[in-house]
């Protein structure tokens, strides 16, 4: 997941991901409902996710670009189903982990 996770922060379409990333790293996360991040990490709930599933993670991500506003985009999220709503958000985490992660490997 991790090369997937760094091609799509680079592309330019991203930057406000990037954004959303950075504010989650501080513990704020506008686009989620804390009922929803809550009943995604449960212990268990998390899993790994397959190749397809950080895709389609990744595509519901890009498709979040698209609309200005996070109004707009938690519009977008609410309208997913349970199942996809819950791999959207359990693979963001995932992104902020690993750009965590790689802060701090840059640090020592």
């Amino acid at each position: 997941m991790e090369n997937l996770i760094k091609s799509y922060l680079r592309n330019s379409k991203s930057a406000e991901i990037s954004a959303l990333v950075q504010m989650a790293k501080n513990g704020h996360y506008p686009l989620f409902h804390p009922e929803w991040i809550s009943e995604t990490v449960s212990p268990n709930v998390y899993s790994n996710s397959s190749i397809e599933e950080q895709n389609h993670a990744l595509s519901i991500l890009d498709s979040l670009s698209h609309h200005v506003g996070i109004e707009k985009k938690r519009a977008v999220i609410e309208a997913l189903g349970l199942d996809e709503r819950k791999l959207l958000i359990k693979n963001f985490l995932k992104i902020v982990e690993n750009n965590i992660l790689d802060e701090l490997l840059t640090l020592q």
